[in-house]
Protein backbone atom coordinates (compact mmCIF):
# COMPACT_ATOMS: atom_id res chain seq x y z
CA UNK A 1 0.00 0.00 0.00
CA UNK A 2 1.20 3.68 -0.41
CA UNK A 3 2.20 6.33 2.13
CA UNK A 4 -0.93 8.19 3.29
CA UNK A 5 1.68 11.23 3.52
CA UNK A 6 2.60 10.88 -0.11
CA UNK A 7 2.41 14.23 -1.99
CA UNK A 8 1.64 14.36 -5.57
CA UNK A 9 2.52 18.49 -5.81
CA UNK A 10 5.95 17.25 -4.72
CA UNK A 11 6.77 14.45 -7.51
CA UNK A 12 8.05 15.78 -10.46
CA UNK A 13 8.44 13.74 -13.63
CA UNK A 14 12.17 12.74 -14.36
CA UNK A 15 12.98 14.19 -17.56
CA UNK A 16 15.26 11.88 -18.95
CA UNK A 17 13.20 8.91 -18.46
CA UNK A 18 13.71 7.14 -21.51
CA UNK A 19 17.38 7.88 -21.58
CA UNK A 20 17.61 5.72 -18.04
CA UNK A 21 15.89 2.90 -19.06
CA UNK A 22 12.53 3.72 -16.91
CA UNK A 23 9.13 2.60 -18.24
CA UNK A 24 7.49 5.63 -17.40
CA UNK A 25 8.40 9.26 -16.11
CA UNK A 26 7.09 8.78 -12.81
CA UNK A 27 9.01 5.38 -12.20
CA UNK A 28 11.34 6.63 -9.86
CA UNK A 29 8.67 7.85 -7.08
CA UNK A 30 5.54 5.31 -8.13
CA UNK A 31 6.38 2.62 -5.24
CA UNK A 32 5.30 5.40 -2.54
CA UNK A 33 2.19 6.71 -4.37
CA UNK A 34 -1.39 5.67 -3.39
CA UNK A 35 -3.24 2.08 -4.08
CA UNK A 36 -6.66 3.99 -4.30
CA UNK A 37 -7.40 3.02 -8.14
CA UNK A 38 -9.58 4.72 -10.44
CA UNK A 39 -8.93 6.65 -13.65
CA UNK A 40 -5.38 7.63 -12.61
CA UNK A 41 -4.12 3.55 -11.82
CA UNK A 42 -1.17 3.03 -13.35
CA UNK A 43 -1.41 0.04 -15.79
CA UNK A 44 1.85 -1.05 -15.23
CA UNK A 45 2.60 -0.93 -11.61
CA UNK A 46 -1.04 -0.52 -10.09
CA UNK A 47 -0.54 2.89 -8.12
CA UNK A 48 -2.25 5.74 -8.58
CA UNK A 49 0.06 7.77 -10.67
CA UNK A 50 1.11 11.25 -9.73
CA UNK A 51 0.76 12.24 -13.46
CA UNK A 52 -2.71 11.78 -12.90
CA UNK A 53 -5.22 10.39 -16.10
CA UNK A 54 -3.81 12.36 -18.25
CA UNK A 55 -0.60 10.85 -17.74
CA UNK A 56 -1.62 7.11 -17.85
CA UNK A 57 -3.69 7.51 -21.19
CA UNK A 58 0.05 8.68 -22.57
CA UNK A 59 1.50 5.35 -21.02
CA UNK A 60 -1.17 3.62 -23.16
CA UNK A 61 0.99 5.43 -26.70
CA UNK A 62 2.54 2.53 -28.40
CA UNK A 63 5.97 3.32 -28.02
CA UNK A 64 5.55 2.90 -24.12
CA UNK A 65 4.23 -0.42 -24.10
CA UNK A 66 6.95 -1.60 -26.08
CA UNK A 67 9.67 -0.41 -24.37
CA UNK A 68 7.90 -2.03 -21.37
CA UNK A 69 7.22 -5.38 -23.24
CA UNK A 70 11.14 -5.26 -24.02
CA UNK A 71 11.90 -5.11 -20.51
CA UNK A 72 10.28 -7.99 -19.64
CA UNK A 73 11.09 -10.33 -22.09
Amino acid sequence: MGNPLYSYDKVKPKEDWLESGMVCPYEHRIDNAPMEGGPGRCPVFGHDCPGGPNQVERCDDEAVWRRISSKTT
